[in-house]
């Protein structure tokens, strides 16, 4: 491939500017064109150039890439330095590239002997200093040695500059990371039953707005705020109509009374519950500091008392409803008027609208949610651990949720913690459910969102890993793309490790400081594949 490379460079060079000269060891240069790839922190330099002999003008063909976004450089000046006991022999600047990425000074040595090179994208801002690997100008009648080859381990592609230039592509040093042993499961986002309130009218009639109109779905609403009205239609133009109504109000006068006693029933029962929950939550505190229990029979214990708090709150609430209800009741029947019942619809905890069945006018019935609310700066991931994983599983330390195009929120804050592994194996799906708190004070996480769970299982370890886009599965074998040289890449079988956080341990296969594909490693593969080779159109 470099042969071919080198030989449609100088031909299609030599067509653009002209040759006056004539090389004097062609089938030499054929043979043993050298090739030197560099990588700085911004730029990549994959240079081809002739065997150097002392006053033979040689071009050099130099692809520069800009690693930034990995594409080729496209504007001058280049400067190319050539020294020898560091002062400054020869001088070559290209104010252009032949074609972008591309730039081929041409440069005669008047004597034999090591040169060194630093070449610069004066373009650039700031200029990049790239230095080339020493090279040599050998003697007229001397044989020039071999060039060193492209170390390959794997399978040796070919993928030219022009196709990476042109397809999305990037490539990263392997590196050591610090990873976390983990297992990842799927699941979805849900409201935290303890922030999460619906809005029931206490009895059928007509639905009224509150004097601001009706509240927007993804309105933050406050505790206690006015939502609406819910009114029987008791409006009589004459006396058999009010006589009519005040019968109305009679029935209507029992089922407040019954409504009445059930909401006292109701809120006694949750007051008790709620005592219950917070003894419990005390004792199993208690018995922590002693060690009698874990630590998670104590987070369950404080998720049951924060759930019947806010049981409790609704039960107020509703019997705070009737009775308001039941005053105005008595203040409308004092009159001659027909009764007015008109029961105000409350708000009980501040959040976020999510869902309303409200429509003005409308008649309602006592058992349809007409609003519902949810706190969201703290939600719930319930995830779905299949029952073959359920030996690895353990007992998670810490996650992280992954939202949908890999985005991952770690869940190490105050009020982030595991609630739940199931104890009951799903006969349908096969799975135990996995619960997990996650505070979203940005709101990212979404009621419904499907991501995936990363339960982390042990401590944290430095080890050899690159991004997981770079590992790719092939006849059960797991392969990285190693970018060898400018346009050579090694096919490499790796055995992998953890995965954590969007890295892959590598455990066998690949060495710190190596480059591997990361991005476009399909096309990678895919010239691996392709019967034509890479030195097939390559035109400079």
């Amino acid at each position: 491939m470099r042969k071919r490379t080198l030989i449609a460079l100088l031909a299609w060079a030599c067509t653009v500017s002209g040759c006056s000269h004539t090389h004097t060891h062609p089938e030499e240069e054929a043979k043993e064109a050298i090739a030197v790839t560099v990588w700085t922190d911004r730029f990549e330099l994959f240079m081809e150039y002739p065997p150097l002999r002392p006053g033979v003008p040689a071009r050099f063909a130099a692809h520069l890439t800009n690693l930034a976004d990995y594409r080729p450089v496209t504007a001058g000046p280049v400067r190319f330095e050539f020294r020898r006991q560091g002062r400054v022999v020869e001088t070559a600047v290209v104010d252009q590239p032949l074609r972008p990425g591309i730039f081929v000074p041409e440069v005669a040595f008047p004597e034999p002997g090591e040169l060194t090179l630093n070449v610069m994208v004066e373009s650039a801002t700031p200029p990049g200093v790239i230095e080339a690997p020493p090279l040599r100008v050998y003697d007229a009648d001397a044989a020039a040695p071999a060039p060193p080859e492209v170390e390959v381990r794997g399978d040796s592609i070919g993928y030219l500059k022009e196709q990476q230039w042109k397809l999305p592509f990037r490539t990263e040093p392997a590196r050591t990371q610090r990873l976390r042993p983990s297992l990842t499961v799927s699941g979805e986002v849900e409201a935290d039953p303890a922030r999460d309130s619906s809005v029931v009218p206490p009895l059928a009639g007509r639905f009224g707005t509150a004097p601001g109109g009706l509240p927007r779905l993804g309105a933050r609403v406050r505790r206690g705020e006015l939502l609406g009205w819910v009114e029987p239609p008791l409006h009589a133009p004459d006396q058999a109509a009010l006589d009519n109504a005040r019968l109305q109000t009679g029935i209507s006068r029992a089922q407040l009374e019954q409504d009445l006693a059930e909401s006292r029933a109701v809120l006694a029962r949750r007051r008790s519950e709620a005592e219950l929950a917070r003894q419990e939550r005390d004792r199993a505190a208690r018995l922590l500091q002693v060690e009698a229990v874990p630590e998670r029979a104590v987070l369950l214990a404080r998720e049951r008392a924060a759930v019947a708090e806010a049981n409790l709150e609704a039960a107020r609430q509703t019997l705070a409803s009737l009775e308001a209800a039941q005053a105005r009741l008595e203040r409308d029947t004092a009159g001659s008027e027909p009764p007015r019942l008109r029961l105000p619809l409350r708000a009980p905890g501040g959040g976020t609208l999510v869902e309303t069945a409200a429509t003005p006018g409308a008649y309602v019935s006592a058992d349809r949610a007409l609003f519902r609310i949810v706190e969201l700066s703290r939600v719930r991931v319930r995830a779905h651990l299949h029952e073959s994983r359920i030996p690895a599983a353990g007992a998670p330390t810490r996650a992280a949720v992954r939202l949908p195009g890999g985005e991952a929120i770690e869940t190490g804050a105050r009020g982030s913690r595991l609630l739940l592994i199931g104890e009951v194996v799903d006969q349908r799906t096969r799975t135990l459910p996995v619960v997990w708190a996650v505070d979203n004070p940005d709101r990212r996480l979404k009621l419904g969102l499907r991501v995936e769970l990363d339960l982390f299982l042990g401590q944290e370890v430095d080890t050899l890993a690159v991004p997981s886009t770079a590992v790719f599965e092939e006849d059960n074998k797991k392969v990285v793309y190693v970018h060898a040289a400018g346009e050579t890449f090694d096919r490499r079988i790796v055995r992998t490790g953890v995965e954590d956080r969007g890295f892959v341990q590598i455990l066998e296969g690949l060495s710190v400081g190596e480059r591997v594909v990361v991005e476009g490693g399909y096309e990678v593969a895919l010239a691996a594949r392709s019967t034509e080779g890479a030195a097939a159109g390559h035109v400079h």
